[in-house]
């Protein structure tokens, strides 16, 4: 007989974007937030507000070994002629060009805008980048208190929400299916309604 053995990939290595690699995102989110460095737009900010590399951020992140390392990542809208970069956690010139070629490339036909001090300034005008102006200081005090976190997260797969999925999956029993209702254990108290019966009344037919 003769034993089959499974060809094993190497680690991965380098610079690759988070989509290629998803299986790491939530330690992409463990290294960006936190990062001690300040960025344009932090990456909990971006992902709260719903971004995700389905539709107008791209994260790159580096890897060693298969573990991701350093991220970076960059945001653009519809309808602007520009592309911001959000923030990179490291500022080393490898790590900087290969992120913004990388951009360069995706969006050919934008502008990048960045916002940097100190060694990270330095490595993005030596990446290709020209100094537009300079900021010394901004300082935005609104009435009142701030919340301390919000009051509605967006989920995406950016996000490290596996621990909100297993506690709804231990508290509900949440086993989704077509074949069979409900797909929850009821918790005690709860109520239940039938939005089929609420919606025909509302229309005027017979639930």
């Amino acid at each position: 007989m003769h034993a089959v053995v499974p060809k094993v990939e190497p680690p991965r290595e380098g610079v690759q974007n988070l989509s290629a690699v998803r299986e790491q995102a939530g330690r992409a989110w463990q290294v960006a937030v936190g990062s001690p460095g300040r960025h344009a737009m932090p990456y909990a900010e971006m992902v709260a507000d719903g971004a995700s590399d389905d539709g107008d951020v791209f994260t790159e992140v580096l890897l060693d070994d298969g573990l991701v390392v350093a991220v970076a990542w960059i945001h653009a809208e519809e309808r602007r002629p520009f592309a911001v970069v959000g923030g990179l956690t490291r500022d080393d010139a490898d790590f900087v060009r290969a992120c913004t070629d990388k951009w360069r490339r995706r969006y050919w036909s934008m502008a990048l805008v960045a916002e940097a001090e100190g060694a990270l300034r330095q490595r993005l005008l030596e990446a290709g980048f020209t100094e537009a102006a300079t900021v010394r200081s901004y300082y935005w005090r609104p009435a009142g208190t701030c919340e301390p976190s919000r009051p509605a997260q967006f989920l995406d797969w950016l996000h490290d929400d596996e621990p909100l999925w297993d506690r709804l999956s231990a508290d509900f029993d949440f086993t989704p299916s077509t074949a069979y209702r409900p797909a929850i254990t009821e918790p005690s108290p709860s109520r239940v309604w039938n939005q089929h019966s609420r919606l025909a009344r509302g229309t005027g037919q017979a639930p």
